[in-house]
């Protein structure tokens, strides 16, 4: 029977973001965000959605995985940590910062827009608003910790509080009326820094390993 091989993720590497290909802010992002939301629930007392990483204990399944089964949301409710479509704000001309001069790769910022989904998923709709209430009071009251702590240059202030809808991919056995969801939807902006390397050197390396492979 094959492996799957492991995927290779740089998402929690930011300081070296710049020279790795698989860093992705926005991953990295996420899962502050999904730490931080870990963070609040586990600081309500017990009976009250406590969160703790002991699944057989936790009161609240806080996560950034989906689909979930419509029995662990009958056992407890969910929070699923997603994010929306991205885009560069293009905040300089260009956005290159530097240039090494020995291999000509240039070093580029720019800023990323977008948007942290919390989708507050419960059996009935008045729980699964209470949810969203918690999460949208406690991001508003709490953005300045976030954008001192984390990856962020700003967060919200626009938080928006959807109204009740189907849970939809995010069950994946979800039945009409089984469950409900209710999404809180905050935009986020996240600095990204990244090096493009020179297509002559890039040109190089790929003539080199060429060589190599008709030698053998």
């Amino acid at each position: 029977m094959s492996r799957t091989p492991p995927v290779r993720h740089g998402g929690f590497a930011p300081e070296r973001r710049e020279y790795d290909p698989l860093y992705d802010p926005i991953y990295h992002a996420t899962r502050v965000l999904i730490g931080f939301t870990q963070g609040l629930f586990k600081a309500l007392p017990d009976g009250r959605y406590r969160w703790s990483p002991d699944p057989d204990k936790t009161e609240i399944t806080v996560t950034g995985a989906y689909p979930l089964t419509m029995s662990a949301i009958n056992n407890r409710p969910a929070i699923v940590v997603v994010h929306g479509q991205t885009g560069y704000t293009n905040v300089a001309m260009d956005g290159m910062e530097t240039v090494t001069f020995e291999t000509g790769n240039k070093v580029y910022r720019d800023i990323l827009a977008t948007t942290a989904v919390f989708n507050c998923v419960a059996r009935t709709g008045p729980e699964a608003s209470a949810l969203a209430w918690f999460m949208a009071s406690n991001i508003k009251a709490l953005k300045t910790l976030l954008q001192r702590k984390g990856p962020f240059t700003r967060v919200g202030p626009e938080i928006t509080i959807s109204g009740e809808m189907p849970p939809g991919a995010l069950i994946q056995d979800a039945v009409d009326g089984g469950a409900v969801n209710v999404p809180v939807i905050v935009p986020i902006f996240v600095p990204h820094k990244w090096e493009v390397r020179n297509p002559a050197h890039q040109l190089d390396d790929i003539q080199l390993v060429t060589g190599i492979a008709e030698d053998n």
